[in-house]
Formats: C-alpha cells, structure tokens, sequence
C-alpha cells in the first residue's frame, strides 16, 4: 500500500515548543526538528516491519512539492532528504491535498488504497487555502485512503482546542478515515514519539497468520495488512481471522472477475521474524523450522499457477 508522507514546512515549524525541548546541547528544539524525529521514528517502524510499503516525501507551505522522484521502499534516500529541507512561508492546505492527488495518480491508478500522514504543527494558516478554505473547498480524495494527521500542538497554544477540531474535520472532508495524533499531556520528545507509536501500532502493524489446508499449513503475511470491515446495516464489525482455512478450489476460467473488497498480497512468514497477531500481541502460532523446510505456501502458489486454479478461503467466522 502506497503511504504520502506529508510536512509542513511553513515558518510557524521553525517555532520552538512551549515547553522548551533540548538537544544535547542544551540548545532548544523547534517543532520542525520535532517533526524530523518523528519521521525518523515512523521509517524506522516501516523499515523493520513493513519492508514491502512504497513510500513518497511531500512538504507544503504555500506551495507543494514532491521531495523524492517517485515512490520508494529506500528509506534510506527519505532520511537523507530530510535533512536538506529549506523553510518556507504560509500553510496552505488546499496546495497538499491537491499535491496528493496529483502524486498518487502519477504512478498508482484510482483503486489502490493510499494511507496519508500529515505531520503539522496545527497553525490553520491565513488567506487562501488556509485550514478554514480547505476544509470549505475539500472534496473527497478520488482513491481509497485513510488520512492521519501528526499534530505538534501543545494545548497551551491559543486556539489549540478549535484547531484541533478543524483538522478532524479536515479528515472527515477529504478522507472519511483516520485520526489526530496528538503528544501525551504537553508537546515533548517523548510525548511525540508515543503518538508516533500509537499511529504505528493502529495502521503499520503487519498481519502475521496461519494458512492451512487439511493437514497441510503455513504461517504467512498478507500485505497490505487487511482491514476489519464494518457493516453499515448490521453496525456489526468483522475482523479477519488468524488461521485462514483453504475450504476448495476453482477453475479461475469459472471464477471470471468477482468484485473484490479488498486485494493483498499473500507471502510465507520467515520463521525467525516475531510472532505477533495484528493487534501487536504474541500469538500461539508455533515456530516453523528455518529456511530449508518446504513452505506450504511455496508450493501452493506454484501449483495454482501451474493449474490455472484459485484457492476459496474462509478467512473469518460469519464472513
């Protein structure tokens, strides 16, 4: 799944927090640095457990501009950038959203779900295209996307409550889906990166499973992770299960083009990577022998592929 990674730019970054962060210099820290270290943070969690995510660099004041060329797995190439970022006016919000579109339909098509976060420090910004237009103008984002909002707000700043409001109501404009992150009590080192942690545990925590097949099973990861799905008529949620149970087979000239609810990839689990379920908690699935053990999935892809057959699975109770 394709994530944007948005930064705000604009003068008001270059403000020091209002409770004085220092460096190991004893020298205060602005919110852009605050900003940077989140970042850092967020790719560090990518790298080590979302390996497969394609990842784009996007700041914003009042214009918009794309940071890497294109979307990249390198996070190393995002860390270098970051480092070379020149500062800017105003907050324009109106420019990102639309610079979002624009660097997403470039190299993705308009069904792939795309995950946005937006790191800010909460100012609405003045004139045009500030918090206020935006949310006026905003239309909803024409792919599927959850967008996240990294607020470096302290709740002593002026207007801090209205502001948060409208960046939720940003999120409820453009996307539908996410949330406000925000630092714990007031803005500090600490308190941002438990935020950072709790966006990462909520939308960046790979699926981690069990397929099997009769007697036949292999613990596998589907990227991007699945989503619980919500039923509006029943307002009942339904959560994919972590054994996924191959039921039967068919011919994929009989299956024809069935709608999708949602498209992942299916890989075998390395056995030495953690167990965790999706929620970040240890699971009871057991440890699989190393690398020269025949993996079931393995196997499995190669023989639908050499059948031209698909594989029907219950991946949940009630489903």
């Amino acid at each position: 799944m394709p994530t944007v990674i948005a930064l705000d730019v604009s003068l008001s970054m270059s403000r020091f927090a209002v409770t004085h962060n220092f460096n190991q210099n004893n020298e205060p820290i602005s919110k852009r640095q605050l900003a940077i270290a989140a970042i850092n943070q967020f790719l560090d969690h990518i790298s080590a457990h979302c390996k497969l995510e394609f990842l784009a660099l996007l700041t914003f004041s009042s214009e918009c501009r794309m940071i890497t060329e294109s979307f990249t797995r390198n996070v190393d190439t995002i860390r270098d950038l970051l480092e070379n970022l020149e500062e800017n006016d105003n907050t324009n919000y109106e420019a990102i959203l639309s610079g979002i579109v624009s660097a997403v339909l470039k190299q993705w098509s308009n069904t792939l779900p795309v995950e946005i976060l937006l790191i800010t420090d909460g100012s609405p910004g003045y004139g045009p295209g500030c918090l206020r237009d935006a949310i006026e103008n905003a239309k909803p984002f024409p792919f599927p996307t959850k967008m996240n909002i990294l607020s470096l707000s302290d709740p002593d700043e002026k207007n801090y409550t209205e502001n948060i409001k409208m960046l939720h109501q940003l999120i409820e404009m453009s996307s539908g889906e996410g949330a406000v992150y925000l630092p714990e009590n007031h803005l500090t080192s600490k308190g941002l990166s438990s935020a950072v942690a709790r966006l990462c545990a909520k939308d960046f925590t790979p699926y981690k499973g069990l397929l099997r097949c009769g007697k036949l099973s292999s613990k596998i990861t589907l990227c991007p992770p699945p989503q619980p799905y919500m039923s509006r008529s029943e307002e009942k949620r339904y959560d994919i299960s972590e054994i996924i149970e191959i039921i039967g087979f068919i011919d994929l000239n009989d299956l024809a083009s069935p709608s999708a609810h949602s498209r992942h990839l299916l890989l075998p689990l390395k056995a030495t990577e953690a167990q965790l379920s999706s929620n970040g908690e240890p699971t009871n699935i057991e440890e699989e022998g190393d690398g020269s053990v025949p993996n079931f999935c393995v196997l499995l892809h190669g023989s639908l592929k050499v059948e031209n057959f698909c594989a029907i699975c219950e991946v949940g109770p009630e489903w």
